[in-house]
């Protein structure tokens, strides 16, 4: 086809032309930046930190095969979910002996993954790992071992599955846990898993996630990628490592939950729109300060995760784009909330920038090890009366949502694992937040844990009673 008549197609023509031609190149190619990192922390410490899930109560009975046929849909949908990672054979000694070089700290992480050594196959068929389970006579105990055995249940990156579905019927509900490897999505992927399983979607499949890493690979040579580069090692440079007691991902991990009220979560969203600032710049300045409290600290770096979605045709898309980043902050530079909250927002706009450059597995970084993870469900709708009340199951519950599927609640098994040495996850719900202040025990006491839990909360009521108020104790 010439270039005259290349210009010609339609938007849609385009697409279908691309997917053709990606269609006759081998299912084997390069993995994304993330995912050369994960591939590597696996082969380190395959552990279940790395494991997500999605897990419902729904309060009306389902049918097995209903879920399970558009479940299967979703994974022969979305190529991330049939997907499987490697090392060359050439490079696997090599990529064995630097992770070796790693524990003894002659080689960073970062240095391993820059080599872009993994890579992915895709699977042109896989057949859904489901099981249905009549659990009408356990008690909700025997319930909740089931659950946390099945998040514990470990993964091979080399071999599928690398998601199983299971629903457990009992008596007057049925209770459905997806669970899944990081490697195959993010949350906002397990957003879209959702949607579709309570929709199918009647359109053609979207760009699969091979797609983006065939992208991110070209855009990573591109003077523009050098330019984010050189923002990004600017931005880092002389910023002092966060670190606390070293641990590993094998450690076990503990959490101290806690509840932002709807009271607090108004005025919250009362002071936002009037000082220009987001939730999320509220929770991460909260955060910066409680840091800077706890640990007697000015200058650091608190980790987080960008969408990192570069095109629209990538947003239903399935897999796990989401980029880490970093925010730093020196404290001694601001008097007032609301000089904090100003600074953070013109940081978070140069970060949303250059989210796109894997600046934590292709350059070097500050240590961090606390960082922020903010959750807005974007397409939850919340059960507004006559919310369905079930037998309590002694697991934390994220809400109740109404579906086609008829309502269902969020429910959170927690398995005593972490991705990172410390963690405050904050959850958007439908009238207040969840907190959950998450920690590697080597790192800290559960009573500690529970006065880092105290100041976050307690920092967040002083900075919304008077935002021009002062940062100091």
């Amino acid at each position: 086809m010439n270039k005259d008549a290349l210009k010609n197609l339609s938007p849609e023509q385009k697409r279908a032309m691309l997917a053709r031609l990606l269609a006759q190149k081998s299912a084997v190619g390069k993995t994304a930046f993330v995912l050369q990192g994960l591939y590597t922390i696996c082969a380190m410490n395959n552990t279940p930190a790395w494991h997500m899930r999605s897990t419902i109560r729904f309060f009306h009975k389902q049918d097995p095969e209903l879920l399970r046929s558009r479940m299967q849909r979703i994974v022969d949908r979305h190529p991330a979910l049939r997907t499987t990672y490697y090392i060359p054979s050439d490079k696997e000694i090599e990529h064995l002996g630097r992770i070796l070089a790693m524990r003894i700290d002659s080689t960073e992480f970062w240095e391993v993954c820059a080599e872009r050594w993994v890579e992915q196959k895709v699977h042109p068929k896989h057949t859904l790992e489901f099981t249905v389970t009549d659990a009408r006579d356990w008690t909700v105990e025997q319930l909740r071992e089931r659950l946390m055995a099945d998040a514990l249940e470990g993964y091979d990156l080399t071999r599928l599955p690398v998601c199983r579905l299971r629903l457990y019927q009992r008596k007057n509900d049925d209770v459905m846990q997806f669970d899944i490897h990081h490697c195959a999505a993010d949350l906002w992927s397990l957003e879209i898993i959702q949607s579709e399983l309570e929709v199918p979607p009647q359109e053609p499949p979207p760009a699969g996630f091979p797609e983006f890493c065939t992208w991110q690979h070209a855009w990573y040579e591109l003077p523009k990628a050098q330019e984010m580069r050189e923002w990004w090692t600017t931005e880092l440079k002389g910023c002092p490592n966060l670190a606390l007691t070293h641990s590993e991902d094998h450690d076990v991990a503990d959490f101290v939950p806690f509840q932002l009220e709807s009271v607090l979560v108004s005025r919250a969203r009362e002071v936002c729109p009037t000082h220009r600032a987001t939730l999320f710049n509220m929770m991460l300045s909260t955060l910066q300060v409680t840091v800077g409290r706890m640990l007697g600290r000015e200058e650091f770096a608190i980790g987080g995760a960008v969408a990192n979605r570069p095109h629209q045709r990538f947003e239903q898309t399935v897999g796990f784009f989401a980029q880490l980043v970093l925010y730093r902050r020196n404290l001694e530079e601001f008097e007032t909330w609301t000089q904090l909250w100003d600074a953070n927002r013109t940081t978070i706009g140069e970060v949303l920038k250059r989210q796109f450059f894997p600046v934590t597995t292709a350059t070097q970084a500050p240590r961090t090890d606390i960082w922020l993870m903010f959750q807005q469900y974007q397409k939850a709708r919340w059960v507004e009366d006559d919310v369905p009340q079930g037998e309590s199951l002694g697991l934390r519950s994220g809400g109740v949502v109404d579906s086609p599927l008829g309502p269902w609640e969020f429910l959170f098994v927690e398995p005593p694992y972490l991705s990172a040495p410390a963690m405050m996850e904050i959850v958007e719900q439908k009238d207040g937040m969840q907190g959950n202040f998450r920690f590697r025990t080597p790192c800290m006491t559960k009573r500690q844990a529970e006065m880092f839990a105290n100041e976050f909360q307690d920092q967040l009521k002083k900075a919304l009673a008077d935002p021009h108020g002062s940062l100091r104790p």
